[in-house]
């Protein structure tokens, strides 16, 4: 391949070897595929990582024109783009022509013979020939894909193998140079690649792998649970996408792509530390575990992979085995039945409900154990086989007679019985079966009119209010009723089956009324105002059922039965030839149409508010994540050992913790004796705030013996301490946690979540106790005009107008006498947040006159104040606060009356507050010829005070709305 370097060359000229003079790398072959079927790692790269820069347009340009003037130059760098455009050709040819024929072997060795020459002249100018092709070839396979790299080295194994080109030639010499500098550049992609997927399995998929995690350790619910591992496999989705196989083109090579990175997801959770990852492969959904099975490693070694194989594997066996135990455990109660019913006290005859309940978890035990081995091709032990068919066979003698008392089956248990029974091919009850639908459905059919008859009536009565609490029953009967059709026989498996259903029972109900009825239910239901409703609910039903899990689906249900209950008493009038009223207009109402009376209504029937551009449910049952953060706090509090650190050292005497006694007189405990009255005030806040420290803790030690008295006289002094450190100011950490995060339960209107922070919060308990000893405690948390919405991580909080801003939380617990807790209430909310409209940038909206002019906060008080002194009010600013202090003084003194009536009060004092004349008057009277001695300072208060409220009524109801109009303009009016 080297050539000789020519003696006594002239000296190089200044040429750019890395210059390719825009050739497609492949060259006329560049505008064709020469890619091949590609390897996982290949197909769906986009611009692979290179070994060097090609050229940009300006860079070639200067290359070609610089350095200038020299003639040798010019011919030498006509030898390169030559020599450039000559390599382009031959890699191409590799890659597409096929070395094993003769024609083509041939085209390739032309192709490789004709380099040489066209370096003839940079040779000649003394530059080395394997300088020129290592740069060039660099810089061509740098710009080839890696699609293009295994084509390239598809064609030069062809034309290396047997019977192609000899590679002891020169060009068998020059094809195993290139070869081995394709697979060199191959391995650098491929490893750039490689760690670019490392990077995004172990930061997104090995992320969401520990929150599952964490969320196991903590007992999470399963909803939560379930979405986590649907974003798991989403983002292996994603990323399998980015670098993987054509999903369109090998969908199953694009499957086990994904899956080889589900495994890389695992191995790398093993490596950080196997003891966390058991129940995380014990809570995997079956089809992501069975992907795991064959899926190859995408870039870890094979020793690497290992532990992640004997985890899948462990985690088959251990699933085989406990479906295994659970269906031989369900086996053994069924066989204890006695095939004579009537002595079976637990079977058919006496305890159908019990029965039922073994028999459907029995059946649902065999299918699951059945799908895990059907899955992944594992047999059922023998032995465990032989006890499922003995325990079958015995259920079908039991039932042989068809004796069993199905009418005290709950509705599921009578479905899942049936179900169950048909599944294990026994129909001894078959019969039976059919003698209850019957009765069931007339029961229901019979359920559903009653409650639709209550829905008609209110919407007769036009009381919207009491319509929609009616539809929400009337919901959850229709549900029981869809259910109850569903367990005897009925075929309902998709959105299409429910609606013909609910259409049957609406049509046959409406087709028993009279036509008076019909068309005084057409009129009230086409009124301007229920046409309003419905429209407006339907307009945001899709919005509400986003919302909230809770409210949404009544919400939505709702907005449906109403347009359908609408519909419905149209068509029917129309089937029995009855013209219907025109109506007024033909409009079609949104939620934009919606009176302040009826948003009104949908706030209190659902606890939603309707805005503009989206739907918020501001009140109602707080989410599951909120209930669990509670619960999980209140169970910390069990079995804890109090130390005298957790009790306070002086207050052992009292039988109560330190926080509870420091909360006595801050927050207000309140106790129902059951007798009838008012719950008793522990402590009365507002009596106890002058009292001297030793009087306090007499008060608070009379309101603990109040508790006392309400425990017993016989009480456990450890539950007074119990009760004491789980009812304080902590109670309410597991809902403040809730809300430090974009899922807080609290919202703006466009959807940003956090928690709302603020000095002016209200803590009340309510302590109850029942017959069997349990103490009730009645929990509320108000949060009163916040400034802010605090959103975390985000450092910046967001100001909220704190005048229609605010938050409650209540919730009920019950603590038993053996010191356990559960609620008994689950956590509702109700809020508000406002994003503030305040547009001065250097203060915050005041609350009321009293912020305005005392809070410094935020210069809110600056604020206000430099806006009446813009607007001529500066003097009634300074004339309060003056009047304060000498309010405040103790005694006040003549001398500072004097000065308060010299500049403020007086006719045409320096500082003359606008006050009325008789109030005037009377200060002066009041202060004529006093001396130090004849001095009231009682009714010089009282004077004085009357001034101040006229002036701060004045400030409150004229200038301060005025300022909050301006939105904190303090510029002066015109002149």
């Amino acid at each position: 391949m080297s050539q000789p370097i020519v003696q006594g060359a002239p000296q190089q000229p200044n040429i750019n070897l890395r210059t390719d003079f825009g050739h497609s790398p492949v060259g006329k072959f560049g505008d064709r595929d020469v890619s091949v079927g590609s390897t996982p790692t290949q197909s769906r790269t986009q611009n692979p990582p290179v070994l060097g820069k090609a050229p940009s347009l300006g860079e070639r340009f200067l290359n070609w024109i610089t350095p200038s003037g020299v003639r040798a130059d010019s011919k030498a760098r006509q030898s390169l783009h030559d020599y450039s455009e000559q390599l382009s050709k031959t890699l191409g040819t590799i890659a597409t022509i096929d070395a094993s024929t003769t024609e083509g072997k041939a085209k390739i060795q032309a192709a490789l013979h004709d380099l040489a020459p066209k370096a003839s002249k940079l040779i000649g100018q003394g530059i080395d020939y394997n300088d020129i092709f290592n740069t060039q070839l660099d810089l061509k396979l740098s710009q080839l894909s890696q699609d293009q790299l295994a084509a390239l080295n598809m064609g030069l194994a062809t034309a290396l193998s047997e019977g192609g080109i000899d590679p002891q030639t020169l060009e068998g010499q020059t094809l195993g140079v290139i070869s081995d500098k394709v697979k060199s550049f191959q391995k650098s992609q491929f490893t750039g690649i490689n760690d670019q997927i490392k990077s995004q399995v172990e930061s997104k998929l090995g992320g969401t792998v520990d929150k599952i995690i964490d969320h196991l350790n903590e007992d999470g619910d399963r909803d939560k649970l379930g979405q986590l591992f649907e974003t798991l496999d989403q983002q292996a989705t994603s990323i399998a996408e980015k670098y993987g196989p054509s999903k369109k083109d090998s969908p199953e090579g694009f499957e086990k792509f994904k899956a080889g990175l589900l495994k890389e997801a695992l191995q790398h959770a093993i490596g950080d530390e196997p003891t966390r990852v058991g129940k995380f492969m014990g809570s995997m959904p079956p089809d992501m575990l069975k992907s795991l099975v064959h899926a190859d490693p995408i870039y870890s070694s094979v020793d690497d992979v290992f532990a992640a194989e004997r985890f899948v594997a462990g985690q088959i066996g251990l699933r085989a085995e406990k479906a295994e135990e659970k269906v031989l455990e369900l086996a053994e109660k069924l066989a204890s039945h006695s095939l004579d019913p009537m002595e079976d006290e637990t079977g058919p005859i006496h305890s159908p409900s019990s029965f039922a309940k073994e028999v459907i978890e029995f059946q649902k035990a065999l299918r699951e154990l059945t799908s895990h081995s059907d899955k992944f091709g594992l047999l059922i032990d023998k032995e465990v086989r032989a006890k499922i068919d003995e325990t079958v066979e015995h259920l079908d003698d039991l039932l042989e007679d068809g004796q069993m008392t199905l009418s005290e089956l709950s509705t599921s248990q009578f479905g899942g019985l049936r179900g169950a029974l048909k599944a294990l091919d026994i129909h001894g009850l078959d019969e039976a079966f059919k003698g209850e639908f019957g009765v069931r459905r007339e029961q229901a059919v019979k359920s559903y009119n009653q409650s639709l008859s209550t829905v008609l009536t209110s919407a007769k009565s036009g009381d919207h209010e009491q319509l929609l609490k009616d539809l929400d029953s009337f919901t959850s009967v229709t549900n029981q009723v869809l259910e109850a059709f569903r367990a005897t026989g009925d075929k309902i498996e998709g959105s299409d089956d429910l609606m013909r259903l609910r259409y049957r029972l609406l049509d046959e109900h409406l087709f028993s009324l009279s036509d008076e009825d019909l068309i005084s239910l057409f009129g009230a239901m086409n009124t301007t105002e229920m046409r309003t409703l419905a429209g407006g609910m339907q307009d945001v039903a899709n919005q509400a059922l986003n919302q909230n899990p809770v409210q949404g689906p009544k919400f939505f249900t709702a907005s449906i039965d109403l347009e359908l209950l609408r519909e419905s008493i149209t068509t029917e009038l129309d089937n029995r030839g009855i013209g219907v009223p025109k109506l007024p207009d033909e409009k079609l109402y949104t939620a934009e149409d919606l009176s302040v009376g009826q948003l009104k209504i949908l706030k209190d029937v659902y606890g939603m508010t309707v805005e503009p551009t989206s739907v918020r449910y501001t009140s109602g049952v707080a989410p599951e994540f909120v209930q669990k953060n509670v619960e999980k706090e209140l169970q910390t509090r069990i079995g804890q050992t109090l130390t005298p650190e957790t009790i306070g050292e002086d207050k052992h005497s009292t039988g109560v913790v330190g926080p509870f006694y420091r909360d006595l007189g801050r927050a207000d405990f309140r106790i129902d004796f059951g007798d009838g009255k008012d719950p008793v005030e522990m402590v009365n806040r507002e009596r106890i705030r002058s009292l001297d420290t030793r009087t306090l803790e007499i008060r608070k030690e009379a309101g603990i013996d109040q508790l006392r008295r309400l425990l017993g006289p016989d009480h456990d002094p450890g539950l007074l301490l119990f009760i004491s450190d789980t009812v304080h100011q902590g109670m309410f950490t597991g809902i403040q946690a809730s809300c430090l995060g974009p899922d807080s339960p609290i919202k703006l209107e466009d959807g940003t979540g956090g928690y709302l922070p603020s000095t002016s919060t209200e803590l009340s308990y309510v302590f109850s106790k029942d017959d069997e000893g349990n103490i009730h405690v009645k929990a509320t948390y108000v949060v009163k005009n916040p400034r802010h919405l605090a959103c975390p991580p985000d450092p910046h909080p967001i100001p909220v107008d704190p005048t229609r801003s605010g938050a409650t939380f209540t919730f009920g617990i019950t603590i038993t006498p053996d010191k356990q807790i559960e609620l008994y209430e689950p956590v509702h909310i109700e809020y508000s947040a406002v994003r503030d409209t305040w547009k001065n940038p250097d203060t915050l909206r005041p609350i009321d006159i009293d912020d305005a002019l005392y809070t410094t906060e935020y210069g809110i008080s600056q604020g206000f104040e430099e806006y009446c002194n813009n607007n001529f009010q500066g003097e009634s600013i300074r004339g309060v606060r003056a009047i304060d202090e000498f309010l405040a003084m103790d005694p006040p003194t003549l001398e500072k009356a004097r000065e308060l009536q010299n500049r403020y009060t007086r006719s045409n004092s320096e500082f003359e507050l606008n006050i009325s004349g008789r109030t005037r008057t009377k200060i002066d009277r009041f202060l004529r010829d006093l001396t130090d001695e004849t001095f009231d300072p009682v009714k010089a208060r009282a004077l004085f005070k009357q001034a101040r409220d006229e002036v701060v009524g004045m400030l409150k109801f004229d200038v301060l709305p005025r300022y909050l109009a301006g939105d904190g303009d303090v510029s002066g009016p015109d002149i």
